[in-house]
């Protein structure tokens, strides 16, 4: 199904009028009108942060429009899906050799995911495994299970979430970067795991930019 034409139907079925979704999403921030959600939904491509918006309305995660966006269509029979998405490389944490010195694309024997909205070139996904990264009490939490977008390429700063690979041990990690009186640390999110400082031997491999997590009915 295509894009617009799934957002009005859900839109109609949920008996929320164009004004009332364009004084919704405004109410978040969102830059949009109802003449541009008339547009959108007439088959004018949206930007990334209205489909969120419509997302947040119709009470979706961004797996379940993929899901609904994709049905049981064979890829190559998708060709109107590059308007509205990617196909994002699902990398493996047991190797992560290849992470840092070449790029994960969808060409390679790796599982791929179809993720709605423009992301960064090379961007890779991953499957967040265990409970370091949980914490209902801050900024964010990420659930084991949950999937996260890495940019290869984005600069880390302070207080970004980075996936990094330890060259001595070849294992990789998802923390918080945290810098302190001038050294780097990688912070889990639960207070039961430690804090380790960031060393030589540490390489950054991307920088976490989206987490996309199933809801649970």
């Amino acid at each position: 199904m295509q894009l617009h034409h799934l957002l009005k139907t859900e839109r109609n079925r949920l008996g929320i009028t164009q004004t009332d979704a364009a004084h919704a999403m405004s109410s978040w921030k969102i830059d949009v009108s109802t003449s541009t959600v008339s547009r959108i939904e007439s088959g004018w491509p949206p930007s990334w942060d209205v489909v969120n918006g419509y997302c947040r309305l119709f009470g979706w995660s961004l797996s379940d429009l993929e899901k609904r966006l994709l049905g049981d269509v064979p890829e190559q029979e998708q060709p109107l899906l590059t308007k509205v998405g990617s196909y994002v490389a699902i990398a493996n944490w047991s190797n992560p050799e290849g992470w840092a010195t070449q790029s994960i694309n969808t060409t390679n024997n790796h599982n791929k995911i179809f993720i709605t909205g423009k992301v960064p070139k090379n961007t890779f996904a991953l499957y967040v495994s265990g409970d370091s990264m949980m914490n209902s009490d801050a900024r964010e939490t990420f659930p084991s299970g949950c999937l996260i977008l890495v940019d290869p390429g984005q600069i880390p700063k302070n207080r970004d979430f980075v996936v990094a690979i330890d060259s001595k041990t070849n294992d990789a990690t998802f923390k918080e970067l945290i810098e302190d009186c001038g050294k780097m640390y990688l912070k889990p999110l639960n207070t039961q795991y430690q804090v380790r400082e960031l060393t030589e031997s540490t390489t950054i491999v991307g920088v976490v930019f989206r987490k996309i997590e199933d809801k649970i009915i």
